[in-house]
């Protein structure tokens, strides 16, 4: 069978699915997913087989189970099997990428890179390894500026396309609602690189309450040190958390690593403004400082208790709302899909 593209990406992540349905509007895709779960994604964070517009393969269960061998035997097959005109790989570290990059030509080769320059270590035999699979890349769709500097110092001189977005969040309803006016919001995994523990530290000497959504390793030593003011919610579905964004003061997302961070593109949607490390790969992309943010170094505690001091002031907080509209959420979204099918087409 002909198809105008195979992409293989690790997961059925929500965001990636939503993605790849609407390019099968206008593109042929077989979407190759290296495995239909991961010990540390939730079950509705993995969405396959919900109406997918687009056809599909899974090459095994498990990320961390798999054999792979037998991965790059059933990818082989799949390849030998059907006429692609290009392909797309979604990042460069597994070996199935690799592998498939040895039967296309260069001028049909595409990468999808959500890490950006903060993200990715660049020294050692690494280093070297993401130089050379670059090498073999024709074209680069760079999920925001972040990732287009880690090609830059990577050398990379073919096509980058920023994006704007690692995918795209769906249609998310919004309702109105009245934002708390002492309470804050994280949601995500309850991890070392998500700086939880100085978040902790920063509430329990503040006021205000901190709600946490989310669950992981450092879930039972999290609790143990957070005082009455902070909430550990636990896991919620994704459908579910429109109304925590939009009752909520502010998201904080201080992680001392993250290629993206996409509750901050969800909060936006819903008006929340987000304080943000400077880390993150949404900032300069779709976190602005003092537009619709506030930016902060992930290792200072006095930059972030100001940030969520300054987020109290009633001025700054309605400013910070007011200069943003969710339709640009929608707009970006509309120019990724576009960037996608016209690459593809070409």
């Amino acid at each position: 069978m002909k198809y105008d593209a195979l992409i293989i990406t690790n997961l059925p992540n929500y965001y990636k699915v939503n993605l790849f349905n609407e390019i099968s509007q206008d593109c042929k895709l077989l979407v190759v997913f290296i495995a239909a779960k991961e010990s540390s994604r939730n079950a509705d964070f993995l969405r396959i087989g919900v109406n997918n517009r687009f056809q599909y393969v899974v090459l095994n269960a498990s990320m961390e189970k798999r054999n792979l061998l037998f991965s790059c035997f059933r990818l082989l097959k799949i390849i030998k099997n059907h006429s692609f005109k290009k392909l797309i790989l979604g990042e460069w570290v597994n070996l199935e990428y690799w592998f498939a990059l040895l039967f296309f030509r260069k001028v049909n080769t595409m990468l999808i890179l959500e890490s950006n320059i903060h993200s990715v270590p660049t020294l050692g035999l690494k280093e070297v390894a993401k130089r050379i699979f670059l090498s073999r890349i024709n074209k680069v769709f760079a999920s925001g500026i972040k990732h287009k500097l880690l090609l830059k110092l990577l050398n990379y001189k073919r096509e980058i396309a920023i994006t704007n977005g690692v995918g795209l969040i769906g249609s998310l309803v919004r309702k109105p609602t009245k934002a708390s006016t002492n309470s804050f919001l994280y949601v995500g995994r309850l991890a070392p690189e998500k700086n939880l523990r100085m978040l902790i530290e920063i509430f329990n000497d503040l006021s205000y309450e901190l709600n946490i959504i989310g669950e992981g390793p450092e879930e039972g030593e999290l609790k143990k040190m957070a005082k009455s003011n902070i909430n550990f919610l636990g896991y919620v579905k994704n459908v579910d958390l429109s109304i925590h964004y939009q009752t909520h003061k502010a998201l904080l997302l201080i992680s001392k690593n993250e290629p993206w961070g996409l509750v901050a593109e969800e909060s936006l949607y819903f008006g929340t403004p987000v304080i943000v490390s400077s880390v993150c790969g949404v900032v300069d992309s779709l976190c602005f400082n003092k537009k619709n943010s506030l930016i902060v170094n992930a290792g200072s505690k006095k930059e972030i208790i100001d940030a969520v001091n300054t987020m109290m002031d009633d001025n700054v907080y309605e400013e910070l709302k007011n200069n943003w509209n969710s339709s640009f959420i929608e707009e970006k979204n509309k120019k990724q899909v576009e960037i996608y099918v016209q690459s593809i087409l070409s």
